[in-house]
């Protein structure tokens, strides 16, 4: 009863999940809220995605899905504070839904597990539900993050661990933004776009590139 768009495919096109404004798609959906679900096309049933590891629909707009090879897991953009216990930053998370525990968490954060002080955005995930890539302004995830400008990380669901993709051979970080990252089917290669001039030697034009 309300528009539905920005839709992600699993690999064998069973599983589409896609970001809606309707609240007739699942029961009890009450929130008044953009929500993430998730659609089985062989079975019809859908699912609620941006909810808590509890079943609590998501207190905020939740948006930007991108669905793992075989539809289980599913990373998605959330203003909400209610999916994990101490999201006290004030600002947009990555997060990761497992669609067959119910689990949820936080990809936006640093190794240590401390959430992103400024928004992060574009998530997309590997086929196995593992590595989610995001771009993210936030200056706490990682070490030598000191540009200000927004970066690209990958973040290993399963270990916690996290690493700045966007940063040159040297190890620094890109000197202007990099966004809308792309991920390999195993996780071990991100595409990025960046308007940083320092990532290559031979960059040497003031245009925005592809890594």
């Amino acid at each position: 009863n309300a528009r539905s768009e920005n839709a992600s495919v699993s690999a064998d096109g069973r599983y589409v999940v896609f970001e809606s404004f309707a609240d007739n798609l699942v029961a009890g959906d009450t929130n008044g809220v953009l929500d993430v679900f998730r659609k089985d096309m062989l079975t019809g049933a859908i699912d609620l995605v941006s909810k808590s590891a509890f079943g609590v629909p998501g207190s905020a707009n939740s948006y930007m899905a991108s669905v793992s090879a075989n539809g289980r897991y599913v990373a998605f953009v959330s203003q909400a504070t209610n999916l994990v216990a101490g999201d006290t930053n004030g600002t947009t998370d990555v997060f990761v839904k497992d669609l067959t525990t119910g689990a949820l968490v936080v990809a936006s954060s640093s190794g240590d597990g401390v959430l992103g002080d400024q928004a992060s955005l574009f998530p997309v995930i590997s086929d196995n539900g593992r590595y989610v890539a995001f771009a993210s302004n936030a200056g706490n995830l990682a070490d030598g993050d000191g540009n200000g400008a927004t970066d690209v990380f990958r973040k290993d669901v399963f270990s916690g661990d996290l690493i700045l993709v966007s940063h040159n051979d040297a190890g620094a970080a890109g000197n202007a933004s990099s966004y809308l990252p792309a991920i390999s089917p195993d996780g071990s290669k991100i595409t990025f776009t960046s308007d940083a001039v320092n990532l290559s030697t031979v960059d040497s034009l003031l245009a925005r590139d592809i890594f």
